[in-house]
């Protein structure tokens, strides 16, 4: 009687003993990261251009024009990457526009010449 009562407390005892939960401990690391190199930007149809000072932008027909000023050494080229005149951005043409982080244009892409 004693030999049973001994083995069915161990086996009483015996889940609890190896169903013990392992502590895992985390450490979280929080960095701090820099911007984004990718830079906001925008396409439309060119409202106004004034070089050296401003470009504006009509993204839609159904939004407000919106006014960027420009950077300096502000590149103009082709979507082919070939490089365009300032003087080939009149009112009515296709471009995409690139800001730096100042919010200011710094690279003017045609995307259909005329």
């Amino acid at each position: 009687m004693k030999t049973k009562l001994i083995i069915l407390t161990c086996t009483l005892i015996c889940p609890f003993a190896f169903g013990q939960v392992k502590i895992e401990e985390t450490k979280t690391v929080v960095t701090k990261t820099e911007p984004a190199v990718e830079r906001a930007g925008t396409m439309g149809t060119v409202a106004s251009f004034l070089p050296g000072s401003s470009i504006t932008i009509n993204q839609d027909a159904l939004t407000n024009p919106r006014k960027y000023p420009m950077a300096k050494g502000v590149v103009f080229d082709k979507q082919s990457g070939a490089a365009v005149s300032p003087d080939s951005i009149k009112p009515g043409t296709r471009v995409g526009v690139r800001l730096n982080a100042a919010g200011e244009v710094d690279h003017i892409t045609l995307l259909d010449p005329r």
